[in-house]
């Protein structure tokens, strides 16, 4: 409930009022929501000189990568929009890092078992939410195209059963120095992706806050097991 059905909701429902880049930029702060609740309510460790470096610069990067304000691209009009869906999204940042935090800690089923049963109590969670705020939108299921399912069923397959089974794992059997770095590592490998089959523009900016970012992760990860 908390990873998917509240996590992954707030974000899909602040992309309705905010521009990607900066809903993107929010959900890349994880790595210090799973640190800094780490050290207030679990482990009690404060974080490492290094760590905290790794994640200035991880962030650091990832602004360059994203952009949110268009700082280098002065020519693209910054269009309005409320200041609101950030609590949102904090609010499911917060409830994805403690969520992620605390399943280590509890007595459940072995790995595949525990994944299945995280994403099907999503689906009931995230499915109530959607009746209760978007009632009158359930209609445009009926209109999606051959496209939108492949698409779905892409995410199904290599975002659901591949992703969240191994990061399923990963929290469980990493720390969460090591763990909370993927929320660094997916814009770097977007950016990849992108120019190797889409054919997307490498810009300058992108190359250099893939670099920083994965510098960011070295300190983040240096003298980890």
């Amino acid at each position: 409930m908390l990873l998917i059905g509240i996590g992954n909701s707030s974000v899909a429902f602040a992309l309705a009022y905010m521009p990607s880049s900066l809903v993107a930029l929010f959900i890349a702060a994880l790595p210090a929501w799973f640190i800094g609740l780490d050290w207030l309510f679990f482990s009690k460790k404060r974080p490492s000189h290094l760590t905290v470096w790794g994640l200035v610069l991880g962030f650091t990067g990832l602004f360059f990568i994203f952009d949110p304000f268009y700082l280098l691209h002065p020519d693209n009009v910054v269009r309005n929009y409320p200041l609101w869906p950030i609590a949102v999204l904090t609010a499911g940042s917060i409830a994805w890092a403690y969520g992620s935090l605390l399943s280590p800690r509890l007595d459940t089923p072995p790995q595949l078992t525990s994944s299945a049963i995280q994403m099907l109590s999503g689906v009931v969670v995230t499915a109530l939410m959607s009746v209760v705020l978007e009632r009158g939108e359930w209609h445009s299921v009926g209109e999606m195209t051959a496209r939108t399912w492949l698409a779905i069923g892409y995410l199904v397959v290599f975002g659901s059963l591949v992703g969240y089974t191994a990061f399923s794992w990963l929290v469980n059997n990493a720390p969460p120095q090591v763990s909370a770095t993927y929320a660094y590592v997916n814009p770097v490998v977007a950016v990849i992706l992108g120019w190797v089959f889409l054919k997307e523009t490498l810009a300058p900016h992108a190359m250099f806050g893939s670099a920083v970012v994965i510098a960011g992760v070295v300190l983040m990860t240096l003298r980890k097991k």
